[in-house]
């Protein structure tokens, strides 16, 4: 379907499985938003450890964002 369609495809997750095959399906990029990025690092906390170990556990709203 999307390639079939003049649609840009953005995925709704930044689940790394799911993304990976998202872009394989025509998607250009990943939206997401505070509730989708916590199921995204409690599906694979392994992966994302290292990611966001030095980021202090004191940090609030769009500081932690950022971080």
């Amino acid at each position: 379907m999307t390639s079939e369609t003049q649609s840009i495809y953005w995925h709704d997750s930044a689940i790394i499985d799911e993304l990976d095959e998202a872009m394989g399906n025509g998607a250009v990029g990943v939206t997401t938003n505070p509730f989708l990025i916590n199921g995204t690092l409690r599906a694979r906390p392994e992966f994302w450890a290292d990611k966001i170990a030095d980021v202090p556990r004191n940090l609030k709203g769009t500081e932690k964002v950022e971080a």
